[in-house]
């Protein structure tokens, strides 16, 4: 599996030769990359920070988000170098004052490709410490919380400090035509975690 490239090579008895042009082509490599949501100054995120639990509805595809605050990621309080620029800094400790054990993020994006054959879907995360991943009300990935565990508010991470994981393969299956949620849940590794 790669790009490749072909020549064709003539030459006559007396070792003279001609080439054409080197022709390119791909073998079992990716033919197009199309990003539906990233970590970057475009994409929209809508967040929860109150600290309370919100069960699983938030997770829904049908759930009313808009009274959420919104930023572009990094959304995070880190006072450390991190491996993206954090866009909007908010903080550990909600409004009242109490230390927050899980953020809840929600995006939309359109999908209006068709999932066939070959097509693969993947998922790239910057998380500290631990996270719960949705698409369209659907697990599909757990960073630092292990499979099995019932999740809520108060669950606690394995401590993990912000960098660049995966990409892990999602069932492209669960996109749908029009527009998707992703959801995640990011959880701290404790009462008392800094960033």
């Amino acid at each position: 599996e790669d790009v490749h490239a072909i020549v064709a090579r003539v030459t006559d008895s007396a070792g003279i030769y001609t080439e054409t042009a080197p022709v390119s082509f791909a073998v079992g490599g990716q033919r197009e990359k199309i990003t539906l949501a990233a970590i970057d100054d475009k994409t929209v995120w809508r967040y929860d920070r109150s600290g309370q639990d919100l069960g699983t509805a938030w997770r829904e595809n049908n759930f009313d988000d808009s009274k959420w605050p919104q930023g572009k990621a990094l959304i995070a309080d880190e006072g450390t170098t991190t491996v993206e620029p954090i866009r909007t800094q908010i903080s550990r400790f909600n409004d009242a004052g109490d230390y927050v054990r899980t953020f809840y993020f929600r995006t939309r994006f359109n999908f209006s490709g068709t999932v066939s054959a070959g097509v693969k879907l993947q998922l790239r995360h910057v998380v500290d410490d631990g996270a719960v991943v949705y698409l369209n009300g659907t697990e599909i990935q757990r960073f630092g919380i292990a499979a099995g565990v019932d999740v809520d508010f108060l669950t606690d991470a394995g401590g993990h400090e912000n960098a660049w994981e995966g990409p892990y393969d999602i069932p492209p299956a669960l996109l749908v035509q029009g527009e998707n949620v992703l959801a995640v849940e990011v959880h701290q590794s404790g009462g008392s975690s800094s960033d």
